[in-house]
């Protein structure tokens, strides 16, 4: 109940609700970000990315890192390596239409699978008149046309020509049909203003692509010659080259081809004329070999029969011999077993004397104590 006092006063309004005013927020609006602005360091770059865009870009493609190595060991069982990358291509199922895609992908992926089989097991006994090489090279040359052939549909799609191919071809048409009327008729070369004038432009574009495929090509040949070579070209090099100069692929180009050289019919007839007359004195030199061994081998049992024959006589006494010396073995151990104890004696005998010596010397030192005793008691 209120103060009696406050009753009746002016300002206060009692049929209305009460309010309070104060400085302070509503209870939502109390806990503010109090955390300061970070300020902008230029240090510190700031990327935009599109997570939609970066989906698309890395669907299907993974990163393989078991066979990581960033070690800095000085010695290691293999290179260092990074993170192996990978693409998932789906391909259409049996029964269903492929896209043109999944065709050129497949393609694709069955020409590399043919080369590498080829290239690691060969193509077996089923056609003698087939060539790996060639098979190799047509294989390659067909995925460069794969190749190419998507190269183009990017350029067409990023340059926006459109068409570039059958502009060519139209063009290669008409010229196929105006070369039979420039043959059929002889006429004076007249420049007119009616004349048909073509002119092919060429894009910059395709000619990085050829140069691109002429830099590629370069490599898988530089990479074929490696697996031939090796990368450790010492020791390939210089059972090859015989010169140390000549450490070089193309040295030893040089040298081999000196060497087929020698291979022609004329230098081979001379060859067998003179490895057979080598054949000869090789087989001569053996001969007397086996001779000059076959008469050091009598001699020396010649002289192992004379050497029997000398000691013939000794080897009749030797039973006899054996027993005399038995008999002197027995003999020697009882004259050393004596003279062991005629040792013995003789020391005890030393002994013996060197006791009565000394007892002696005892008596007459005791004898003068007794006389010397006696003058006093006199």
């Amino acid at each position: 109940m209120a103060d009696p006092k406050y009753a009746n006063l002016p300002g206060i309004a009692y049929d209305q609700p009460d309010f309070y005013e104060t400085s302070d927020l509503p209870e939502s609006d109390q806990y503010a970000d109090y955390n300061e602005p970070e300020e902008e360091n230029i240090a510190i770059e700031k990327v935009h990315l599109n997570p939609e865009a970066a989906s698309e870009r890395f669907r299907g493609k993974y990163l393989d890192g078991s066979k990581v190595d960033f070690s800095d060991r000085i010695t290691k069982p293999r290179k260092q390596r990074g993170y192996d990358a990978q693409t998932l291509w789906e391909l259409a199922p049996q029964g269903e239409p492929e896209t043109t895609l999944q065709k050129y992908l497949r393609l694709k992926c069955e020409f590399q699978e043919l080369i590498n089989d080829i290239q690691t097991s060969g193509l077996g006994n089923d056609d003698p008149n087939l060539n790996t090489e060639d098979i190799i090279k047509e294989s390659i040359g067909m995925q460069k046309q794969l190749l190419d052939l998507r190269m183009d549909k990017n350029s067409n799609e990023s340059g926006g020509s459109g068409g570039q191919t059958q502009l060519q071809k139209k063009i290669s048409a008409k010229l196929e049909e105006i070369r039979p009327q420039e043959s059929k008729g002889k006429t004076s070369k007249t420049d007119s203003a009616d004349s048909i004038q073509y002119e092919l432009c060429v894009q910059s574009s395709g000619i990085g692509n050829s140069q691109i495929n002429r830099v590629t090509e370069l490599e898988q040949r530089l990479q074929r010659l490696e697996n031939v070579m090796g990368t450790d070209k010492k020791d390939k090099l210089t059972s090859v080259a015989l010169n140390q100069k000549n450490q070089s692929i193309l040295g030893c180009l040089n040298v081999l081809n000196a060497k087929l050289s020698l291979l022609e019919p004329s230098h081979l007839e001379l060859l067998e004329a003179r490895l057979s007359s080598v054949l000869q004195k090789v087989t001569k030199i053996s001969e007397k070999k086996l001779d000059v061994q076959e008469l050091e081998r009598t001699l020396k049992l010649s002289d192992l029969y004379d050497l029997m024959e000398e000691s013939s006589g000794t080897i009749q006494a030797l039973p006899e011999l054996t027993s005399r010396l038995n008999s002197l073995r027995d003999l020697h151990q009882n004259a050393a077993e004596i003279v062991k104890e005629l040792a013995d004696v003789k020391s005890l005998q030393d002994a013996i004397a060197n006791g009565t010596i000394e007892n002696d010397k005892l008596l007459k030192d005791l004898q003068g104590v007794l006389n010397e005793t006696l003058k006093h008691i006199k």
